[in-house]
């Protein structure tokens, strides 16, 4: 097996989160600041006596950067909501004072994105692509814990990589190497309907080839109907027979079609529910589970309802309910005109304010993730910050 797809088939998505530090986003020329900002401030408030004139030095409170002035310290700055003052020190002197914004926890993540925004003209913005392994993350878990059958192709967009990829883009030292860790060794997309496993790994060509690596969420690679999917196979199905077999609270579902026989499994009991023997495979999978207790319902006066986090609907005369906290959304009470209250499909969350786009301070690019302001110093990887003159531009780290 090529050893590129030999390490896509490495389990994790890297979604475990460290703790946040600090990096620098230097506002006067000097050496990057510390990591993490000074416990202590060396400078004083805004009017307060100081010894020497030209020192500078962090107020009280780490939100001003102050400098020595006629024997008085005097405001230079005050750092954005969300940024701390830091200092760089050299011996016991303040040589050097910057806002700081948080270090985003996952840089190796930025870095990749930042590389395919240059090189890839990608659409996506730094915003989701970084962040993007964290919005999906309960879905992941969601799967990972209730198995079943999940297409490759719409399960995941080219934000998502896998660990090949990112192991690649972090050694990729020019836009060629870029366009080879995207594309993997199968090369550039030929057609919009390519698709196929590779031991644990489905990919799918729309443009740009992508990849889910399907052991993340304990499943195998399987092609059904001529595409990759992810699926917990059963052991229950029998050739030649499509239906639904029903083992305690686990549905076994079994297709077979042209010769090809498929099957997956879906533990019901996760989602504090029961198979339904009676179940027909149409658009929504999850429908092969049911309510343990039925709730009748007539679609045409039905009104969709939040019941707690889970949305309810009608369908086949009866209430079916989904769970947003599957995929980490909430259900919210919207309208659908304005006199119809009626309950929204699952909702992605609202984070605080966080404005501003991606935009250099030096060598560190701070931007916006999850509603706050964090930061990644390009540099120690390499790479510059600049502007990115491409399609949707901005600034980024790129390479020099």
């Amino acid at each position: 097996m090529n050893t590129f797809l030999a390490k896509m088939g490495h389990p994790g998505l890297r979604l475990a989160l460290a703790v946040l530090g600090l990096s620098a986003c230097a506002e006067e020329v000097g050496t990057p600041p510390p990591a993490v900002p000074s416990s202590t401030a060396n400078g004083g408030a805004a009017g307060t006596a100081c010894g020497q004139d030209g020192a500078l030095g962090c107020a009280p409170g780490l939100a001003r950067r102050v400098r020595c002035e006629s024997g008085k310290w005097v405001e230079s700055a005050v750092c954005s909501t969300g940024s701390a003052c830091t200092e760089t020190m050299a011996g016991t002197t303040v040589t050097a004072t910057h806002c700081a914004w948080s270090a985003f926890d996952d840089p190796g993540r930025v870095i990749a994105c930042a590389k395919m925004q240059q090189c890839e003209n990608s659409l996506f913005g730094m915003e989701r692509c970084a962040t993007y392994p964290k919005l999906i993350a309960p879905g992941v878990a969601h799967l990972a814990k209730v198995g079943g059958f999940l297409s490759v192709g719409k399960a995941v967009s080219e934000e998502y990589l896998i660990p090949a990829q990112l192991n690649c883009l972090a050694n990729a030292t020019s836009c060629d190497a870029v366009k080879a860790c995207v594309d993997g060794p199968l090369g550039p997309c030929q057609t919009s309907t390519q698709s196929g496993c590779q031991g644990a790994v489905g990919w799918w060509c729309s443009d740009t080839r992508k990849f889910m690596d399907c052991a993340t969420v304990g499943m195998q690679c399987s092609m059904a109907g001529g595409s990759a999917h992810c699926v917990l196979p059963s052991s229950q199905c029998k050739p030649g027979v499509n239906g639904i077999v029903c083992a305690g609270e686990d549905a076994h579902v079994c297709v077979s079609k042209s010769g090809v026989e498929t099957s997956w499994i879906f533990h019901c009991g996760a989602l504090g529910m029961t198979c339904d023997a009676n179940a027909k495979i149409d658009d929504d999978a999850l429908e092969v589970c049911q309510p343990k207790v039925i709730t009748p319902c007539d679609a045409a006066i039905f009104k969709m309802r939040c019941d707690g986090n889970s949305h309810v609907r009608c369908k086949h005369g009866r209430e079916v309910a989904r769970d947003c906290g599957w995929s980490g959304e909430t259900c919210e009470v919207g309208k659908i005109s304005t006199d119809t209250p009626q309950a929204n499909w699952c909702q992605t969350p609202k984070w605080p304010d966080c404005t501003g786009g991606p935009t250099c301070d030096g060598n560190s690019l701070a931007f916006c993730s999850l509603g706050k302001r964090v930061s990644v110093d390009c540099k120690k990887f390499g790479l510059s910050c600049g502007e990115y003159s491409g399609q949707g531009g901005s600034d980024t780290c790129k390479f020099p």
